[in-house]
C-alpha cells in the first residue's frame, strides 16, 4: 500500500524487530512486514503492506483513514520503537483508472456462490435441449447470453462517467460494477456487462479474456476450435481471433439484450478488425492471466440472490440461435449426412439425423418426408415419432403433433421430454386436464421439469 524510508545516521547496524501497520477503524489487527538489516550511514526503502477486512467493500464512497506505523528495532544493544502516522484516502469499492486495464480481472469474481447457483440452474435449463454436437464452450456462451438478454439485462451508459471517456483519460475515476451488482441493477456500461458475462461463463468453466480497444471494450471466449479446423466449423478466421493455437470468439456485450447472438459475434469481429487495419492494434488480454496480477475481490450486494429466467420463451430463443449456429457451422456436416442418405437408404439413424439437420434449418418440408421414411423402417421408434411431432407443432398442426407425441409417450415410457412436448401441444389445443396430467407424469419421472417448466405450470392452474 506505500513505503517507508529509514535512514540509520549511526556507525552500527540496526536491526529491525518488527514493522506493523495498523489502520484504526478499519483492521482488527496490525499487519507485520519484514526488513533486512540497515547497514551504518544508509537508508533503505521498506515496501508497507496492510491487510483490509472483506468489509471495505461496504465503502461505497472516499473514505480518509489514519495509518499507524510502528517500528521495533535493535540497536547498540537496546530495543527502541519509533511511531509513525499518516492519513490517506481509501476510494469506493467501484472505483477504478484505466491505467492498466487489466484491473478489469479483479472485478471478475466467477467464485461467488450466486453465481455458482445460478450456472448450476441454467444447465438445468438447458439440459434437454440439443446442441447438435456443436461445441461445448460455444453453446455454453449462447446460453448464458440468452438467458441475461431475456432477464431484462442491458446496456445502459454510466451516467457519471462513461468507459469511453475514462478510459482514454488514464487520471479519470470510472466507475465499475461487480457482477452481481448488474445482475441486481438488470444493466450496466460495456465494462459492467464483460466483467458478467466473464464471470459467468468462467465460472462455467469456459475460459475468457477482455478485448482492450480505443474508448472501448469488449469479451471474448475460448472457443475449443483448433485454427486448423476453422474452415470445417464453416468459420473464416476475421471472424475470430486467433492467438497461437486458440481460437477466441469475440462478443459485443452492450449488445445483450437488444441483438441476438450471432449479431453480437459479428459486431465483436468487425469491431476489432476494423480497428486492426487502421493500426490501432486492439489487445486481447486472458483474464487467467490478469489475475496472476490483479485477484478478484469477494463482494456480493447484501441479502441478494437470482436465478435466471426459465420457461418456453428461453428455450425457443436458444433455440433460434442454436439453429442459427448450426446453418452456420455444420453444412459440411449436412452435406455428409446427404450423400449418407442416398448410400445407406435402410439406414433409420442416418435418415433421424439427417431429417433432425435439415428441420434445425428451417427446412421443414424436407425433414417430415425423411421422418416418414424412417417411421416406415422402425415404426415404434420413440425418436422418430417425437421429433415427427415437433415438426407437426412447429408448423402449428397441434392434432397431428398430439397424435405423435402419444404414440411416443406409448413407445418410451421413462422419457419426461416427450411429455412435456404432448403437455404443451395439449394446452395449445385448450385441453387443460390432459396437458396437466402430462406435466405431472413428466414430473413424476423427473423432478426438476418442474423448475425448468414452471411457466407451463402457471398457465395451467
Amino acid at each position: 500500500m506505500g513505503e517507508i524510508i529509514v535512514a540509520n545516521n549511526s556507525s552500527s547496524a540496526i536491526t529491525p524487530v518488527s514493522i506493523t501497520t495498523f489502520v484504526a477503524n478499519l483492521m482488527t489487527q496490525p499487519t507485520e512486514v519484514t526488513a533486512s538489516v540497515i547497514d551504518p550511514y544508509s537508508n533503505k526503502v521498506i515496501k508497507l503492506s496492510a491487510i483490509f477486512p472483506e468489509k471495505i467493500l461496504l465503502n461505497n464512497d472516499k473514505k480518509t483513514y489514519q495509518l499507524e506505523v510502528v517500528i521495533t528495532y535493535n540497536h547498540d544493544g537496546k530495543t527502541e520503537t519509533i511511531k509513525k502516522s499518516s492519513s490517506f484516502s481509501v476510494l469506493g469499492r467501484n472505483a477504478i483508472t484505466w491505467q492498466d486495464k487489466r484491473l478489469l480481472s479483479a472485478f471478475v469474481t466467477p467464485n461467488e456462490e450466486v453465481l455458482i447457483e445460478y450456472n448450476k440452474k441454467a444447465d438445468v435449463i438447458f439440459r434437454n435441449t440439443s446442441g447438435f454436437g456443436l461445441h461445448r464452450n460455444m453453446l455454453k456462451a449462447l446460453q448464458i447470453y440468452t438467458l441475461m438478454s431475456e432477464g431484462g439485462i442491458g446496456y445502459s451508459a454510466d451516467p457519471a462517467q462513461n468507459f469511453a471517456t475514462a478510459s482514454l483519460t488514464p487520471d479519470v475515476l470510472d466507475y465499475l460494477q461487480f457482477p452481481m451488482e448488474t445482475l441486481k441493477r438488470k444493466g450496466g456500461d460495456c465494462d459492467d456487462l464483460v466483467a458478467l458475462l466473464a464471470a459467468l461463463l468462467e465460472n462455467g468453466g469456459v475460459p475468457t479474456a477482455y478485448i482492450d480497444l480505443p474508448g472501448h471494450v469488449m469479451l471474448a471466449f475460448e472457443s475449443d476450435i483448433k485454427p486448423v479446423d476453422l474452415a470445417a466449423n464453416g468459420i473464416s478466421p476475421k471472424e475470430v481471433i486467433i492467438v497461437g493455437d486458440k481460437v477466441w470468439i469475440p462478443l459485443e456485450a452492450t449488445m445483450i439484450g437488444s441483438k441476438n447472438f450471432m449479431i453480437a459475434w459479428k459486431s465483436g469481429a468487425d469491431r476489432f478488425y476494423k480497428a486492426l487495419t487502421s493500426g490501432q492494434f486492439p489487445e486481447l488480454i486472458p483474464f487467467a492471466d490478469a489475475w496472476n496480477i490483479y485477484q478478484p475481490a469477494a463482494f456480493q450486494p447484501e441479502g441478494f440472490s437470482d436465478a435466471p429466467t426459465s420457461g418456453k420463451k428461453v428455450i425457443d430463443s436458444y433455440d433460434t440461435m442454436v439453429a442459427q449456429l448450426v446453418e452456420k457451422t455444420k453444412k459440411e456436416a449436412i452435406a455428409e449426412m446427404k450423400n449418407r442418405y442416398f448410400s445407406e437408404v435402410n439406414n433409420v439413424h442416418v435418415k433421424n439425423k439427417y431429417a433432425m439437420l435439415l428441420a434445425q434449418t428451417g427446412h421443414m418440408p424436407d425433414a417430415e418426408t425423411i421422418y416418414m421414411e424412417a417411421l416406415k423402417l422402425s415404426p415404434e421408434n420413440a425418436n422418430i415419432l417425437n421429433n415427427l411431432g415437433n415438426i407437426y407443432f412447429l408448423q402449428g398442426n397441434n392434432e397431428k403433433a398430439r397424435q405423435h407425441y402419444e404414440l411416443a409417450s406409448h413407445a418410451d415410457e421413462s422419457d419426461a421430454g416427450i411429455l412435456i412436448n404432448l403437455c404443451k401441444t395439449c394446452l395449445a389445443l385448450g385441453d387443460k386436464i390432459a396437458a396437466k396430467s402430462s406435466l405431472q407424469k413428466a414430473i413424476a419421472i423427473d423432478p426438476e421439469m418442474a423448475y425448468i417448466y414452471a411457466d407451463l405450470n402457471t398457465q395451467l392452474k
